[in-house]
């Protein structure tokens, strides 16, 4: 019995035994084969693979890491010698801490290769631990990310090369704004002086189409420029309380006269819940509808056009809708989404036919577009178009504050006669010579002439130590030799400040860079080409006052900036003027139409119309220019006579 024991135990024992042995070699046979498995795998990866024990020093590698570094001796630390030099102490440095923390590891670095080629790779790698917990190493996998590199580098190519592009764009256009303004201050110039010279009819409708040529000519440049800054991202919005009918409406009546020219109805439609005061840059605004309606006019040659203007609510709030309708030619489907793009019409009969650069309607949609809107189109050939603007709608209290502008006589101690001003003028250009100094005398100034800034620099000190200082300076800023911005900051250097010697920059040059330059160098002011007498009267009015308003020495204005006190001359031959057309039409609504100079009638309008808004009364001036085209518009005495009596009562009130 005990045998028989003895014996089963010993078979329970000897089955147990190679049972384990068994098991033991089959789990040795498999990690034999997952070894061989791993080693396979690691072998044919196409990224880098590497192990390292808990003090960082390399135990594995793959082959793939071996090509990529172009390194086989890389047992312990001798892998780094492959780290190109200019990465070395961060990647050791990353590694170091990594280990020390216990952490992930994620860098990128360069490979130096035996033959002197590099290349980029990132690498991660995380800790090994073991059944305790403790870390027993490192594992991680290396990818090669050299062609990102480059494209990295293609991109920062393309971007300094698009960089330097624009600037030469904008330099470009910088020049060009200048060399168009110098010749065009001349032709408009000399346009206003001959105007107000004794002309027949014949001779003042020449002089009045080379005005209007002159004007088309800068609306063509400041398109241009309108486009480069949006382009440049030189223009910037100004939202600000907004009266939106006043402007729909304004829009209107300034192109009704064209319309009305062509045959053509105008109707503006506003609905009730569009409020009063909108936030939002009102210039642009005006911009937009002008350009909008004046498109519907010039391609509407039947019907009408009607402006819209609602609210619509949206999940994503309130949004102000004004629409153009026209009843035009059309434009075909295909080339809908073309006509935003600058310099593009629907086809090249377009621009033969009816004019334009193309330009409009790029300025416009990309000007709605900064006003966080957009534009779109619907149309259809030989039907119409329909433009819409979508403006998200941020109501507003009310306006803002503005000084009210008061016309001052030469009693006023505020603004003093510009009559024997010293002043001095600096320009190079023989026709700008001429006009600046032709509109000098005609303000009674006692000007002096200079063609540089070094001539200017010396002329202010001789002035200066002969007794007799200039009151202003009127500074070119682009001069041969010394231009105008080295002969400021010279001028300030030499102790002459903006309060004894205000320095009014005359140039052709309208970017914002070029206005932020003259306050830099030190100058007052900045009047843009053309120039006009009023305009040029304006600035020297507003520097060559009392002195009250010190902060305005240190604003650079422009051409369009709040009006000043005017000098009282030209206040009174305003007013002169003003008074003795209001005669000549009281006198012509007594008359038969036939005894009536139409002709005369309209010119001494549109004389008025260019210069009431300087004089503070805008008003009076639209109403002027509404009349004077409907007298230049109307064919016989008879009709011209019932277009009077209908706009007189308009204009009387304006005036």
């Amino acid at each position: 019995m005990i045998e028989l024991l003895a014996l089963v135990a010993s078979s329970v024992a000897a089955f147990a035994f190679a049972t384990l042995y068994f098991r033991q070699r089959a789990e040795r046979e498999e990690d034999e084969q997952a070894a061989l498995s791993f080693t396979t795998l690691a072998d044919v990866a196409p990224a880098g693979i590497w192990r390292t024990d808990a003090r960082g020093q390399c135990i594995y590698v793959n082959r793939a890491w071996e090509e990529s570094a172009g390194l086989t001796d890389w047992e312990g630390d001798r892998w780094a010698r492959a780290l190109h030099p200019d990465d070395y102490d961060d990647v050791m440095s990353a590694l170091m801490t990594a280990v020390a923390r216990e952490e992930r590891i994620d860098t990128e670095w360069r490979w130096l290769r035996p033959d002197g080629s590099t290349v980029w790779v990132k690498g991660i790698g995380a800790p090994e631990y073991d059944e305790d917990g403790e870390v027993v190493g490192y594992v991680g996998i290396n990818f090669d990310i050299q062609r990102s590199k480059d494209l990295e580098a293609e991109l920062m190519t393309a971007r300094e090369k698009a960089l330097d592009e624009a600037q030469a764009k904008s330099t470009f256009l910088a020049n060009m704004s200048h060399e168009i303004r110098t010749p065009m201050n001349g032709v408009v110039g000399f346009t206003e002086l001959l105007m107000e010279s004794d002309l027949d009819e014949t001779q003042r409708d020449q002089v009045r189409l080379i005005a209007e040529s002159g004007r088309a000519m800068m609306q063509l440049l400041n398109d241009v420029l309108d486009h480069s800054k949006i382009e440049s991202g030189q223009l910037r919005i100004v939202a600000e309380p907004t009266d939106v009918r006043h402007k729909l409406n304004h829009a209107v009546k300034l192109m009704e006269p064209m319309a009305r020219a062509r045959g053509l109805s105008m109707s503006v439609w506003i609905e009730d819940d569009v409020p009063e005061l909108v936030e939002l840059d009102p210039l642009r605004l005006r911009q937009i509808l002008l350009n909008l309606i004046g498109n519907a006019v010039k391609f509407t040659e039947n019907g009408g056009i009607d402006v819209e203007a609602r609210v619509e609510t949206s999940n994503d709030g309130k949004y102000l809708l004004i629409s153009v309708i026209d009843t035009g030619i059309g434009i075909e489907e295909a080339k809908l989404e073309a006509i935003f793009s600058p310099f593009r019409q629907e086809d090249g009969t377009t621009a033969r036919r009816y004019g334009g650069t193309g330009l409009g309607l790029s300025i416009s949609s990309q000007l709605v577009t900064m006003m966080d809107g957009r534009i779109t189109v619907h149309s259809k050939q030989g039907v119409g178009t329909q433009f819409t603007i979508r403006l998200p709608l941020r109501k507003a209290e009310s306006l803002p504050s503005i000084p009210a502008v008061e016309i001052v006589s030469t009693e006023d101690a505020a603004v003093s006669s510009l009559s024997n001003t010293h002043v001095l003028i600096a320009e190079d250009h023989g026709i700008n010579q001429e006009l600046i100094m032709s509109m000098a005398e005609a303000l009674g100034i006692d000007a002096e002439l200079v063609e540089n800034g070094e001539q200017a620099v010396e002329a202010v000190i001789a002035a200066r130590d002969a007794g007799r200082p200039f009151a202003a300076v009127l500074m070119d800023m682009q001069m041969p030799d010394v231009d105008g911005l080295e002969a400021t900051r010279q001028l300030r250097a030499m102790g002459f400040t903006a309060e004894s010697l205000p320095i009014i920059a005359l140039t052709a040059n309208c970017y914002p860079d070029d206005v932020a330059a003259c306050r830099e160098a030190g100058m007052q002011s900045h009047l843009g080409k053309p120039v006009t007498t009023v305009a040029l009267a304006r600035e020297l009015a507003r520097w060559l006052g009392d002195g009250d308003d010190d902060d305005a020495q240190d604003e650079i204005v422009s051409e369009r900036a709040d009006l000043a006190p005017m000098t009282g001359g030209l206040v009174d031959r305003y007013r002169d003027r003003k008074v003795q057309l209001l005669a000549q039409l009281k006198q012509s609504l007594e008359r038969s139409p036939g005894q009536t100079d139409w002709a005369e009638l309209a010119s001494q309008l549109h004389k008025l119309a260019g210069v009431a808004a300087n004089f503070g009364e805008p008003e009076l001036g639209e109403a002027s220019r509404r009349l004077e085209n409907w007298l230049k518009m109307t064919p016989g005495p008879e009709e011209r006579m019932l277009a009077l009596r209908r706009e007189w009562p308009h204009f009387e009130k304006a005036a």
